[in-house]
């Protein structure tokens, strides 16, 4: 995901173009993609001048002036993907198949951005639809108490006769077989 620039960044553009450095060389010395570097000069001059201190002001003004709108705010990706979970496919099959059919980027989602808005909703609603709902994960059930994975060799003989017994024959057969433990 791309970042934005920092006013260190902008301030080192303004020092290396003083200098006389071409975008491409800029680029080399911020670890920046040469566009970057001559969008930054192109959005943010001054006449034939480049302040570091408007073009920050700029890229925040543009920042706060659009609007935030969620993926799942517009309708044909929203309608899509409840269609999908009403059919109990998963966020990550809902996700592969618009990536598949989708012509543009713009009418994808990610899987994580699915599950993000499913945690954004109100609880029970689009939850139970998921696979795993109301089953405990693997990390909550061994959270509730030690549980230590050991060797069936390791392990305490039982105490009953017959349990003993059974284990004394599997462990001659696998002696006679020469069975490793």
């Amino acid at each position: 995901m791309a970042s934005h620039l920092t006013m260190n960044e902008r301030k080192r553009i303004s020092d290396l173009r003083a200098a006389g450095y071409t975008p491409e060389e800029m680029g080399e010395v911020l670890g920046r993609h040469r566009t970057t570097i001559a969008r930054e000069l192109k959005r943010n001059r001054l006449g034939c001048r480049y302040c570091p201190e408007l073009a920050q002001q700029k890229a925040e003004e543009r920042r706060r002036g659009r609007p935030l709108v969620r993926k799942m705010d517009r309708p044909e990706i929203g309608d899509q993907v409840r269609r999908g979970l009403t059919q109990y496919h998963s966020p990550d099959q809902v996700a592969g198949r618009m990536k598949r059919d989708a012509k543009q980027a713009s009418q994808r989602i990610s899987a994580p951005s699915i599950y993000a808005w499913i945690r954004r909703q109100k609880p029970h609603t689009w939850e139970r639809y998921l696979r795993r709902y109301g089953k405990k994960k693997a990390a909550e059930l061994r959270d509730k108490g030690p549980f230590v994975r050991t060797s069936t060799v390791v392990r305490p003989r039982r105490t009953s006769a017959a349990a003993w017994a059974t284990g004394r024959a599997i462990r001659s057969w696998a002696a006679s077989n020469k069975v490793q433990w």
